[in-house]
């Protein structure tokens, strides 16, 4: 019993010699994907990722436990993402009518904007080395919640028996969590279609491609994985005790992005597409304003 009754004082102690303070912040985010880039033959990159804009609001549980050192929680909703550019040769498979596939190479150029909406949580050990500057670094876990695209996607090629030139532009609308395989983004799209005829057979789709539309013949998960984990790192500058403006660089350790979705537009197996299972993870900087009870 005393010591139950010792243990229970000295935490007891313990806590009342700590802080504990909550707070909220609101800001922008950067986001790009950092992956490897698909090649040409002749060695140049036919992909290039850059940044998009997005935000992010939430708060935080303070804990300190002595006057320059401490932890901290965070609960945010958070937009990352980035924006693909494909663009130079590659292959298309196109499916007929009929059923049956056919091979063409050409030119492509995809691009699309991409915003993946997560619900982060940092958790970060702090340190002020003067009283209005904090660092801090730690760990993000990240859980996707929505994810969508927009862009356009343009295509010129021929197929291996040299008949017509196929050429054709289809706006991209992609809800990666909603849209089914081969199916439009809404009933109308198919009001609106882009038909041709590739040697001598019907190819018919959506002037409005959805996520899984032209390239995959079924569904076997969404393109972007719900988890997320990554190494997270910045600083506050203090303009008194509460208020405060915020920097940090979120940098993901995980592939982002399923590997079934991973192929190559450059070389086929046939009438079939090659994996490529590339690891592609998120980037972000981030700059908010907080504050802080």
């Amino acid at each position: 019993m005393n010591r139950f009754l010792f243990l229970f004082l000295l935490l007891t102690g313990t806590l009342s010699a700590q802080e504990l303070s909550y707070g909220f912040e609101v800001g922008l985010n950067f986001s790009s994907f950092n992956g490897p880039s698909e090649m040409a033959d002749d060695g140049t990159n036919l992909e290039m990722f850059s940044s998009t804009n997005g935000f992010h609001v939430g708060g935080n549980l303070r804990l300190k436990f002595v006057d320059r050192f401490g932890v901290k929680a965070e609960i945010l909703f958070s937009q990352k993402g980035g924006k693909n550019i494909y663009d130079g040769e590659g292959i298309q498979i196109f499916e007929a009518t009929d059923d049956s596939k056919i091979l063409s190479e050409g030119t492509r150029k995809t691009i699309i904007s991409v915003t993946n909406s997560y619900i982060d949580i940092p958790l970060v050990a702090y340190f002020r080395p003067v009283s209005r500057i904090e660092i801090f670094g730690g760990a993000n876990i990240g859980f996707l919640i929505n994810s969508t695209g927009f862009g356009e996607f343009t295509y010129n090629g021929r197929t291996s028996l040299g008949g017509d030139n196929i050429d054709f532009i289809a706006e991209l609308d992609h809800n990666y969590k909603r849209d089914e395989a081969r199916s439009a983004s809404t009933v109308e799209d198919f009001e609106e279609v882009i038909s041709f005829d590739v040697d001598g057979k019907e190819v018919v789709f959506p002037a409005s491609l959805s996520a899984y539309y032209l390239d995959y013949e079924t569904k076997e998960g969404n393109l972007y994985n719900v988890f997320d984990l990554g190494l997270v790192g910045g600083a506050h500058f203090y303009f008194n005790g509460s208020l405060y403006l915020g920097v940090r660089l979120n940098y993901g350790l995980l592939d982002v992005t399923n590997n079934t979705y991973d192929i190559s537009f450059t070389e086929s197996n046939g009438v079939e597409y090659i994996p490529r299972s590339d690891i592609d993870r998120n980037f972000s900087l981030q700059a908010s304003l907080g504050f802080s009870f």
